[in-house]
């Protein structure tokens, strides 16, 4: 299985009693894929993020912009998502894109919640790159302790 490719992240926001809010209706315009005026003061902003690293930070920028207003909604593949999460995600994303082109986290216990919608989120990875816990049993007068994985004739 190859990573999810291509997702949509949706950010709705507006309105909002804020300065604000042209500036990022003018940077929505300027770096989203899609900006629809949803209502009199109510934008929604549509990101297709796949494998350039920019797309993540423009998305986290209008993210961080609007994410502490009221109104605004996020979504991720029309699932609602919680701006942590989604700025989590979009960090993590962006980061592992520009440093591997591809994601390289370490799955110790399956995967998080921020990647639960990441397009990077590959299942075999996840899984090639969970280890089980090695486990030292400590040093004896000559050395590390060997535990064999059966009883030799010779323990009674």
């Amino acid at each position: 299985m190859a990573p999810r490719g291509e997702i949509t992240l949706t950010v709705t926001f507006g309105p909002a009693a804020t300065p604000v809010l042209p500036r990022a209706v003018a940077y929505a315009k300027e770096h989203a894929d899609d900006l629809s005026q949803e209502g009199p003061s109510t934008w929604r902003a549509i990101f297709r993020l796949g494998s350039d690293p920019e797309r993540y930070g423009r998305a986290m920028d209008l993210v961080g912009m609007v994410s502490g207003w009221r109104a605004t909604h996020l979504e991720v593949e029309g699932s609602p998502a919680r701006a942590p999460l989604v700025s989590s995600m979009l960090w993590c994303a962006g980061e592992w894109l520009v440093k591997k082109g591809r994601c390289g986290a370490a799955f110790h216990s399956g995967p998080w919640a921020k990647c639960r919608g990441c397009p990077l989120y590959d299942p075999e990875w996840a899984l090639e790159s969970w280890a089980e816990p090695t486990w030292s049993f400590g040093w004896g007068e000559e050395g590390p302790i060997e535990v064999p994985d059966h009883l030799p004739e010779d323990w009674a």
